[in-house]
Order: structure tokens, then C-alpha cells, then sequence
């Protein structure tokens, strides 16, 4: 199995939005999405991971009875991956190639606002410790230092 398949199937998208993820005609399952993004934009694990990372940390801070809309997953994946990556690159990923790689689902100043939404309810907080990323990793069965 590929990296990306298990980080798509993963407890950070599935296991808190589980329940908000539709089944929708026009929206590719998110397992799709996140394979899809990954793979035109070449998303090294630690990235992925990071942002399951901040995918779990957002699922801590809204409220339960949250409420989105059938994309809301999507969402909050794409702006968790844009603050990951942006976290971990010098040359993060450009907006223009976020809107290919999202298949044309959101625009470009959707997507620059979902990013400063989560970064808000996340508190500015993008810091994960070594251990933290390790940790999360491992449940992921993912080795950071291969992948």
C-alpha cells in the first residue's frame, strides 16, 4: 500500500469528518482527493502527516455540534495540506497549482481563505515536535525516514 493511500484512509480525515463525508456525484471520494492532490504535487509524508496532524488538532477545537456542507472535508484537508507544506518548505506549493490539483473544486481565493480560517481556529499553532509527528506516523504505519 502507498503512502498516500494509507495516510487517505487514515484516522485524520475518516475517523473525525467520517460523518460528513457525502456521497456525492459530483465530489471524488476524499480518499481520491487526497490521492489525487499528493500525487500531481509530489507531497513528501511529512507533509501528509502534518497535516493529518493539524486535521486532528481542528477536530479538537470545534465544537460537536459543527456543522458543514457535503466539501467541508475536502476543505479543511486542502488547507490543512497548504499550511503543512508551507510549514515544512521554503518553496511552498503555488496557489495557481492548488487549484489544478484540486481538480478546479475551489478557487483560488477560496482556497486562501480556508487556509486562513483553519490557521485561525488552530490558533496560529503549526508547531509539531518530533515526537508528535513520529507518534502519529507510527499509527499510520509510515516511516518518516523512508517515505
Amino acid at each position: 500500500m502507498r503512502t498516500t493511500d494509507r495516510l487517505a484512509s487514515g484516522p485524520g480525515l475518516r475517523g473525525n469528518f467520517g460523518h460528513i463525508i457525502p456521497a456525492s456525484a459530483t465530489l471524488p471520494s476524499i480518499e481520491v482527493f487526497v490521492n489525487s492532490i499528493t500525487a500531481s504535487l509530489h507531497i513528501k509524508a511529512a507533509v501528509l502527516v502534518t497535516a493529518l496532524v493539524y486535521v486532528e488538532r481542528l477536530g479538537h477545537r470545534l465544537p460537536k455540534s459543527a456543522q458543514g456542507t457535503a466539501d467541508t472535508p475536502y476543505r479543511i484537508f486542502l488547507a490543512a495540506l497548504v499550511l503543512a507544506d508551507k510549514y515544512w518548505s521554503d518553496y511552498a506549493v503555488k496557489a495557481k497549482s492548488l487549484v489544478k490539483a484540486a481538480g478546479g473544486l475551489f478557487q483560488l481565493s477560496e482556497i486562501c481563505a480556508m487556509e486562513r480560517a483553519v490557521l485561525k481556529i488552530l490558533g496560529f499553532r503549526l508547531y509539531v515536535s518530533t515526537e508528535e509527528l513520529r507518534q502519529y506516523a507510527d499509527k499510520l504505519s509510515i516511516d518518516l525516514d523512508q517515505a
